[in-house]
């Protein structure tokens, strides 16, 4: 069976992420967004002020990233 690596773009200002159980939830304020499940997620790329609370980043999968892009002063998205 071929694992399929997808990746998780998250482009909502003010959003942050946290697991719950064996996935991964977005939430903006006490609006749930979107969960999806932990194993079926490669990367997650993250642009503008999007918080992830450390639980998320406890014992990652093989593979698994998370890519910040911040907007810099001079108006360049750079990786954090």
């Amino acid at each position: 069976m071929k694992k399929l690596l997808n990746t998780l773009y998250i482009t909502r200002q003010e959003s942050y992420l946290h697991k719950e159980r064996e996935t991964i939830v977005i939430k903006q304020g006490q609006d749930k967004l979107g969960q999806f499940p932990a194993i079926s997620i490669a990367n997650i790329l993250c642009f503008g002020r999007v918080s992830v609370l450390p639980v998320c980043r406890e014992k990652p999968e093989k593979g698994d990233r998370f890519i910040f892009f911040r907007q810099t002063h001079e108006n360049k998205s750079v990786p954090f």
